[in-house]
């Protein structure tokens, strides 16, 4: 199936999920854990029927995120930051950036 790259929090964050959803930029919601950066929030919503996703996507997405050397990519779910499984580090072009997959609707990410 095809993919479609989004980039939100002023290009800090790169969302490639499959075409058939879409990626909008949300506020960072109040109560985030302080001990994390939080660069960005973002929504993942059906093309068809514009419905925004709120608990799991069925399919995971990948997420890229502009290198920080020494530190963790973190999410937020369930009132609690939580450590991205299976972080890898790639290069595009002369840029290095940090993946993860996941399959959430709607999470803030950050680096902790």
């Amino acid at each position: 199936m095809a993919k479609k790259e989004y980039s939100i929090a002023n290009g800090q964050i790169i969302v490639i999920v499959q075409d058939k959803y879409e990626v909008y930029e949300k506020p960072l919601p109040d109560g985030l854990d302080p001990s994390i950066n939080w660069i960005g929030n973002f929504g993942i919503k059906e093309n068809e029927t514009g419905t925004k996703i709120k608990g799991k996507v069925p399919n995971k997405y990948e997420v890229e995120v502009p290198d920080v050397e020494g530190k963790e990519l973190y999410f937020w779910d369930k009132g609690k930051k939580n450590k991205f499984a299976g972080q890898a580090t790639k290069t595009k072009g002369n840029k290095k950036f940090r993946t993860a997959d996941l399959d959430l609707g709607d999470p803030p990410v950050g680096w902790g």
